[in-house]
């Protein structure tokens, strides 16, 4: 198969003999599909998304955030490579390792201290990491919001931005949507990650010849980092106990 080939039948807007509406996700889980098939060299951002009747900046959103995740690399100008969605997972426990280092000299809140516009990269990795960071299995778009704002712009568009980070990384199911309304599970290996960044975390402490408990313990203690996790949730249900004082 080369690029030249649409990946959907073009113009295919229903589904079954009831003519359902498809989704956009469904539509970028059929292309990541035969992306993850065919493995093609190279293709055209551009040409899927006429192929696939998708409006063309959703596309474009869709590829850099699978660029950022190195799901795929840039080939040419308006070409990219696709990689393979399993990377997504690797660059994400990278990206947590380094938070947990870059925790241990900043509070919960200057760590997802994000800037005002953010990139949807940038968005997908502090999500995912806020997930891991907190140790929680399921949060909201309106909880992660609130982590991520910066009290000055506007809220809602925050909210757009980081409904369609959430959408995008349905796509290729390192998030899923919960049975209730509005919130989001994480769908990685959450033990492996959070094991691994402990680690080097306590590497990080070692180099730095810092003095704690930490760097007293042969190993990673779960007894520590059980209560870390602990403190981490209070101090992101104190965040949320705030905003809903102040709105």
């Amino acid at each position: 198969m080369n690029a030249a080939q649409p990946l959907i039948t073009p113009g295919r807007k229903t589904k079954g003999r009831n003519n359902i509406p498809i989704k956009s996700t469904d539509v970028f889980k059929s292309i990541v599909a035969n992306l993850e098939q065919h493995k093609l060299t190279t293709f055209s951002v551009l040409h899927i998304a006429q192929s696939n009747m998708v409006q063309h900046r959703r596309v474009y959103d869709f590829f850099n955030l699978m660029t950022s995740l190195g799901v795929c690399k840039v080939a040419s100008k308006g070409n990219l490579e696709w990689i393979g969605i399993d990377k997504a997972e690797t660059s994400i426990s990278d990206f947590y390792d380094e938070l947990e280092v870059h925790a241990l000299s900043s509070n919960f809140s200057l760590t997802f201290n994000l800037v005002s516009s953010p990139s949807l990269g940038n968005l997908a990795y502090h999500v995912i990491g806020l997930f891991l960071y907190l140790n929680m299995e399921t949060l909201s778009l309106k909880q992660i919001s609130r982590v991520f704002h910066d009290g000055k712009s506007d809220i809602r568009s925050l909210e757009r931005r980081l409904y369609l980070v959430l959408s995008f990384l349905e796509v290729i199911n390192l998030i899923k949507r919960s049975v209730q309304v509005g919130h989001y599970t994480l769908h990685v290996n959450r033990e492996f990650m959070i094991k691994k960044a402990w680690e080097k975390r306590k590497e990080a402490i070692k180099i730095s010849n810092l003095v704690s408990i930490e760097s007293l313990l042969s190993h990673s203690d779960k007894a520590l980092i059980h209560d870390a996790y602990k403190y981490r949730q209070r101090c992101f249900f104190e965040v949320m106990y705030k905003y809903f004082l102040n709105k």
